[in-house]
């Protein structure tokens, strides 16, 4: 009897571990032929820009790559002329936290340019903003917006993509893998 509850015990343990389940972390794993796939961690400034190391680093995302194809990734931010201000309290260089929050963006006359939105280490939300339409404009205006919580058949990697344009009419797209590969296609009506 003793044996039996012994062996039992040791299932459960077993059931409850990562040895008799198999999980692994999906984390910075490569496909069989030898290329990125699935989520990778990546290292952010303050502006959210990807570094290359820890040291400079404020924030960490993550990434997705479809066997060695960059699906989702960071961009360099072009800051030049603009204003970055952060929801939160940015972390100090060296100690990278997971990235949350808003990053707001303005240029030097102070209008809106891009509002970003994290959320564990991934955009929920991108929005940018056109230049003003002339000199008297008083407001800018939509441009594109990027919602990464509609997902094209609930596929990893897809959002929802839709382009403003000046006369207030606007073309929806979907960013997925299609013929061409992963890029954006055009929602047809």
């Amino acid at each position: 009897m003793k044996k039996l509850i012994l062996l039992l015990t040791i299932i459960v343990q077993l059931q409850s571990s990562d040895l008799l389940l198999g999980q692994t972390d999906t984390l910075n794993k490569l496909s069989t032929s030898g290329k990125k796939n699935g989520y990778w961690k990546v290292f952010l400034d303050e502006h959210a820009d990807p570094v290359e190391s820890i040291e400079k680093a404020c924030f960490y995302g993550i990434e997705l790559y479809d066997n060695g194809e960059h699906v989702q990734k960071y961009y360099k931010h072009k800051v030049s002329g603009l204003t970055m201000k952060f929801d939160g309290v940015l972390p100090p260089k060296g100690k990278p936290e997971l990235i949350n929050g808003t990053f707001t963006w303005f240029d030097n006359k102070g209008f809106l340019q891009s509002l970003e939105t994290y959320k564990n280490g991934q955009p929920l939300y991108i929005k940018s903003y056109h230049v003003l339409k002339n000199k008297t404009d008083t407001i800018n205006h939509p441009f594109e917006d990027l919602d990464f919580t509609i997902k094209f058949n609930n596929i990893a990697g897809t959002f929802y993509y839709r382009e403003h344009h000046l006369d207030s009419t606007f073309t929806e797209y979907w960013f997925r893998k299609g013929k061409r590969g992963w890029r954006v296609y055009k929602i047809k009506e």
